[in-house]
């Protein structure tokens, strides 16, 4: 969220305390409240909800709704990863959506159809993929 400023004519991640916060002529702004966000990059694991008992009725893509849109550039601190059941490279479902899969995110019995067929459940192994331990 950014705020507005009448001086400037724009939205800004920092905020002026007061006319007196100047220093040698310069305008001097203090980061807002969420400026530190600004810097965070995040991961968001989803499953989509069907029929409202299969999938995650809570979860679902959250980019679009956090990132910075201007007319000329677009920044994004989200990934999102959909994930229970597993997708193809177009991101399209390759097995059955589970039951309540809320709950179910980091369990290493949820498979999602004979598609998931990897050493590890899909879900686990796109965890593990995004936090790159090994790499670290």
């Amino acid at each position: 969220m950014l705020e507005w400023d009448q001086k400037t004519k724009q939205r800004h991640f920092s905020y002026r305390p007061s006319e007196s916060g100047t220093a040698g002529g310069e305008y001097f702004r203090y980061p807002h409240h969420a400026a530190h966000f600004a810097f965070t990059r995040w991961t968001n694991l989803y499953s989509t909800g069907k029929n409202i008992l299969w999938g995650d009725l809570i979860s679902g893509p959250v980019s679009g709704h956090f990132d910075l849109s201007t007319p000329v550039a677009r920044l994004a601190g989200i990934q999102d990863i959909a994930v229970l059941p597993e997708r193809d490279s177009e991101q399209k479902a390759k097995g059955k959506v589970p039951f309540f899969t809320h709950t179910k995110y980091w369990k290493m019995n949820v498979r999602t159809g004979s598609n998931d067929s990897w050493a590890v459940p899909y879900h686990i192994h796109q965890l593990r993929n995004v936090l790159n331990l090994l790499e670290r």
